[in-house]
């Protein structure tokens, strides 16, 4: 069964709207609470480069489970992800080409 495109398209409700503004104050307060305790303080070239790390290593958190299945299209776009880390080392463009690639087997397959 399929969703209607108005059911996509539609304005969020009142419980949906909610809960995206809670999303959006629970990460936005880890970096403004961040930004508030290290604004007047110099930090260590160890410190900066683990900082730096940070958003790699979150990626690698919630992508690594997905190495567990045996479902082609996946392992695809582990695959076409973990290449284009390689090649680009560009963050935004591993995300956009590894999703687009997923999305377009998924609907062919």
């Amino acid at each position: 069964m399929e969703t209607p495109i108005a059911d996509i398209w539609s304005l969020p409700n009142a419980r949906e709207a909610l809960t995206i503004f809670a999303m959006f104050c629970a990460t936005y307060s880890t970096r403004l609470i961040g930004w508030l305790l290290l604004r007047n303080r110099t930090i260590s070239p160890a410190f900066r480069r683990a900082l730096e790390a940070a958003p790699g290593c979150v990626m690698a958190a919630i992508v690594a489970p997905q190495f567990m299945t045996t479902n082609p299209v996946t392992i695809t776009g582990l695959c076409t992800a973990v290449a284009v880390a390689v090649w680009s080392r560009n963050m935004a463009a591993t995300v956009i080409v590894s999703m687009l690639v997923y999305a377009g087997l998924r609907n062919w397959i």
